[in-house]
């Protein structure tokens, strides 16, 4: 390992020379790695809040909400007198009625909601007014996906900088403990 860092001659323990290595390599990939998946899962949540899926969730029951609305209906048996399993029949004979077009349905909706992601066409609402991002929105949106991209090309490269020895660097050979060492 020590020959394939670029240290040719002959060491007394290699291995306090390739652990350092490793240790700092992995360091650096573990932070950026951090960084970058925090930005990816933003944009994630940016494109989950958009129109297209909220008519989606509106019009779809998926299996999280057949159970939810199961168990909502179990809890409340009591005051709906008898109609608990008709209802929960209802409930999971719409899923499975959904069932077969939910992937391709879940597809078209993530591109139309991307579409609106990156064309700056949602808005908000604030203290009863509706604001539009427009221009805004679209930069922001074309800068976080920038910003992530640039984050995880960044954190492979600076992973592998530094990790082999510059051709001029040269290790120093001590004496500890009445042992030849390398020190870096």
């Amino acid at each position: 390992m020590a020959e394939k860092l670029g240290y040719d001659e002959k060491l007394a323990a290699p291995d306090q020379v390739v652990q350092p290595k490793i240790k700092e390599a992995i360091t650096k990939a573990r932070a950026s790695a951090n960084i970058s998946k925090y930005l990816w899962a933003a944009i994630g949540v940016a494109i989950g809040n958009q129109d297209a899926f909220y008519s989606f969730r509106k019009n779809k029951t998926g299996l999280f909400g057949a159970i939810s609305q199961s168990i909502t209906c179990l809890r409340n048996s009591k005051n709906m007198k008898g109609n608990t399993g008709s209802h929960i029949k209802t409930i999971w004979g719409k899923f499975a009625k959904d069932l077969p077009s939910l992937i391709p349905d879940t597809w078209r909706t993530f591109k139309a909601a991307t579409k609106e992601f990156y064309s700056g066409k949602g808005a908000f609402e604030l203290r009863g007014s509706t604001f539009k991002y427009g221009k805004l929105g679209k930069m922001a949106a074309i800068g976080l996906t920038a910003l992530a991209a640039g984050t995880t090309l960044f954190g492979i490269v600076n992973a592998k900088i530094g990790f082999k020895k510059s051709k001029d660097q040269k290790p120093e050979t001590t004496i500890k403990n009445n042992k030849n060492c390398v020190e870096v």
